[in-house]
């Protein structure tokens, strides 16, 4: 029989080996389910999705460490999510809509992995491989992802990485449309062949970052350090680089039609050639262009 919330902290639940949509408590405590609306409940012992009786009732329920599952057939996926584990190996790869906030997945093996609006904020996943994964809706805000490695596959679609640290990142060829690196630093990151049409960029750090061949229609690059920055062959087509630091940074061969330039700084130092298209605010003289304006690249 249900008990009233005690609000004591719950971090040991395990499951019962013979009903893989039940939970028990270890060492005494109680486990908590999250209900879809009203307020959350303990038990002693709990039916979750999957059982018939209480299918529906439950959205989520607290696993080891105080991570949500979303269900708890996969919960004992959650312990696999550890520095250097391979998860996938044991048949886990669905994490859809879990809390991991703070999780240190350290080198961690997550390639095709369903991470789809889950929380990941904070979470450190430093050197992580992410091939095929997919992180579309996702938030990672400040999360660690130096020197982690992606790829075509890999999905960043709607997902939210303010703040986060990417430094030497390998992001080659993964789809970033509409996610928001806000903040964040990419610094001497690997974005070649992204589709990063429509994301935004702004305030964040890609210095020495190869952009080279990005798709990156209507991309938001406003108030970004650029500096030595590699857009040859993209398309920036009506990308933003409002008050943007392109010191050193290359164009050379990027189509930049309508791109807006405004306030951008450095752009004298900057490399463009063969560029194409007509932007908008780039002073003609740094362009090679006629006093009178640019009609198209030379």
């Amino acid at each position: 029989k249900p008990e009233p919330a005690s609000g004591r902290a719950i971090s040991k639940c395990a499951m019962l080996k013979e009903d893989p949509y039940k939970m028990v408590p270890l060492d005494g405590v109680v486990c908590l389910v999250k209900p879809l609306a009203g307020w959350a409940r303990s038990y002693s012992s709990v039916n979750l999705p999957g059982s018939s009786r209480e299918a529906g009732r439950f959205r989520r329920a607290v696993c080891g460490g105080g991570k949500h599952c979303q269900n708890l057939a996969t919960c004992v996926c959650c312990r696999l999510l550890l520095p250097s584990a391979a998860p996938i190996d044991s048949g886990c790869t669905h994490f859809r809509e879990f809390d991991l906030r703070g999780a240190n997945l350290y080198n961690s093996k997550l390639d095709m992995g369903d991470f789809s609006g889950a929380l990941l904020d904070g979470a450190n996943l430093r050197s992580a491989t992410l091939h095929g994964a997919n992180f579309e809706f996702t938030s990672l805000d400040k999360a660690m992802m130096d020197s982690a490695s992606a790829n075509s596959k890999t999905s960043f679609e709607h997902a939210s990485l303010k703040g986060a640290s990417l430094r030497g990142v390998g992001l080659s060829s993964a789809s970033l449309k509409h996610a928001s690196f806000a903040h964040a630093d990419l610094s001497q990151s690997d974005l070649s062949g992204v589709n990063a049409n429509d994301a935004s960029f702004v305030n964040a750090t890609l210095s020495f970052a190869s952009l080279t061949g990005v798709m990156a229609e209507n991309a938001n690059f406003s108030l970004a350090r650029l500096d030595n920055a590699f857009f040859s062959g993209g398309n920036l087509k009506g990308a933003f680089f409002r008050g943007a630091d392109l010191t050193g940074a290359s164009f050379n061969d990027a189509l930049i039609e309508q791109a807006d330039f405004t306030g951008a700084r450095g752009m004298e130092t900057a490399s463009w050639a063969g560029y194409m298209g007509i932007p908008y605010n780039a002073p003609p003289s740094i362009l090679g262009c006629p006093a009178a304006g640019c009609a198209s690249g030379r």
